[in-house]
């Protein structure tokens, strides 16, 4: 049993109604995990446990090397939101229970397998563990996949997800107290979509994508990253989704991932700055 198995841990009361709105805004989204998986499962995959988090691909775990999530690069499975802590989380194998383990290493939102929050627990198939906003889906394949054995299913699946897609981007709007912008914008551009987000808070802001990429922000007369970066400060306000509208101007060109990380790292080195 590891020290932090018997760290004692503060509830997280105090976003439980927000969570709470956000999981079922997500539901969604966790259908579109689900399909994913069984669209990846019918193509070859190999028998083993797995862990997948939209919108990711799948890794699969190996007995022999410890698995870390968490918001810093050299995580296994990086989680840029600032509900993650650097270090969030470890799974691994454990040879006496013949099974894996999720551990808490100490965050500070905690982790949660199926709504209730733990800080050690063994993993069983369809398991779904919440890290901050973020649905991982923890399965088993048994058996060796080959395409020919589903013939004819990938199309039906393609089919449902391509109807929960649209349904997905028909819905995207709503409060940044809700659904958080990092997780909207994740979702863009896994996609690969092309559209603009109009965020009003403080200010009016746009975040402009072309095939899931970041090509233009802009808000009051401050334009291109440091825009991004101050709409992504914002913690209130409305946001709507437009998509298949092209970009009107272009002042960057970057990935989702890569932006978000840079937020995680400006408040990081904010944090410190203020406990000097």
């Amino acid at each position: 049993m590891s020290a932090s198995d018997n760290h004692e841990k503060t509830p997280y009361d105090l976003k439980k109604t927000k969570r709470i709105k956000k999981m079922k805004q997500s539901s969604l989204i966790d259908q579109i995990v689900s399909l994913q998986n069984e669209d990846k499962i019918n193509k070859r995959v190999l028998p083993g446990n797995y862990l997948e988090c939209f919108p990711f691909p799948k890794f699969r775990l190996n007995k022999k090397k410890p698995f870390y999530i968490g918001r810093s690069k050299e995580n296994d499975l990086v989680l840029a939101s600032t509900d993650v802590s650097r270090k969030h989380a470890l799974v691994k194998w454990n040879s006496e229970e013949r099974a894996y383990i999720i551990y808490d290493l100490e965050s500070a939102n905690g982790i949660y397998v199926n709504a209730q929050q733990c800080q050690r627990r063994v993993l069983e198939d369809k398991d779904i563990i919440l890290i901050g906003e973020h649905h991982i889906s923890y399965f088993t394949i048994k058996e060796l996949q080959e395409p020919k054995e589903m013939e004819g299913a990938e199309t039906t699946i393609m089919k449902q997800r391509n109807k929960i897609v649209e349904k997905l981007y028909a819905s995207l709007k709503g409060n940044l107290e809700v659904l958080d912008l990092g997780t909207v914008l994740q979702m863009i551009a896994s996609e690969k979509k092309t559209g603009y987000i109009k965020i009003d808070s403080e200010s009016r802001g746009y975040i402009q994508f072309e095939n899931g990429y970041v090509v233009h922000c802009e808000v009051g007369e401050e334009k291109g990253e440091e825009a991004f970066f101050a709409i992504m400060e914002w913690k209130s306000g409305n946001f709507n989704f437009v998509k298949d509208v092209k970009p009107t101007e272009r002042t960057m060109n970057d990935e989702v991932q890569y932006l978000l990380m840079e937020v995680a790292h400006r408040e990081d080195e904010q944090q410190r700055g203020e406990m000097m």
